[in-house]
């Protein structure tokens, strides 16, 4: 499929740009020593990735009150060291549990295959992330974006077909002038039904090396890349 025309190329973020589970496996993990809690690591942050996901996805159906990604990560947070009677926990330490996403970590191949597109086009955030926790987890990282488009700037959460358009509108593009990349299936679907050029990003450990992992593009997408960079190249970057 042709990607001409394409002026901007922008990413999901948690997952696609930075390894999600691995920072919290290590920082949970570090946690779990600190209060000699009995708790797989593993299975401790499958469950709070999976609250973090359903408390954002009962916030957009209207079945929870809209609070920030910073409480949606807490609320997921205390019921899980509830359920594994884990006491003894200070506010500070809950506070920066829950602002974990501002320390992710990127993907190796990340910051070098954006700062390749960078040269020939605009790269950014295409996120449910808020703009806090974007903001810091670039500067954190060394993420060399142009833009920071977030799920609080856009009022909306992916895949909302409001997500995407609203982010043309604010990049003054139309929708086929950006491309979107993504190591999620349904992130693209959404995108390119809402005229976005499309690149699908192998991320075989997102999820860890026990995970059930989405190794497989699944639809008709622009680009099949195994890194940022093989997708930059792709591109002519």
């Amino acid at each position: 499929m042709s990607v001409s025309g394409v002026k901007a190329v922008l990413f999901d973020v948690f997952g696609t740009v930075v390894d999600w589970h691995g920072t919290m496996h290590r920082e949970i993990d570090i946690f779990r020593g600190q209060k000699n809690a009995t708790f797989d690591t593993g299975t401790f942050v499958t469950a709070w990735r999976t609250a973090y996901r359903q408390g954002l996805a009962d916030i957009r159906a209207g079945k929870a009150p809209k609070i920030s990604n910073r409480l949606v990560y807490r609320a997921g947070l205390e019921k899980l060291l509830a359920e594994h009677k884990v006491k003894n926990v200070s506010e500070a330490e809950l506070e920066h549990l829950s602002r974990i996403d501002q320390r992710f970590q990127p993907w190796s191949d990340s910051i070098a295959g954006i700062t390749r597109l960078k040269k020939k086009f605009i790269t950014g955030t295409l996120s449910n992330g808020t703009l806090v926790a974007l903001t810091n987890m670039a500067k954190n990282a060394g993420l060399p974006w142009d833009v920071i488009i977030s799920a609080d700037l856009l009022g909306a959460h992916k895949p909302a077909p409001e997500a995407y358009l609203k982010t043309a509108t604010l990049l003054d593009l139309n929708p086929e002038e950006i491309l979107l990349g993504a190591a999620h299936n349904y992130d693209l679907k959404a995108a390119q039904s809402n005229g976005y050029k499309t690149g699908f990003i192998c991320r075989p450990l997102e999820h860890g090396p026990n995970g059930k992992n989405e190794t497989e593009a699944e639809g008709g997408w622009d680009i099949i890349s195994d890194s940022i960079e093989e997708l930059a190249e792709k591109l002519g970057a």
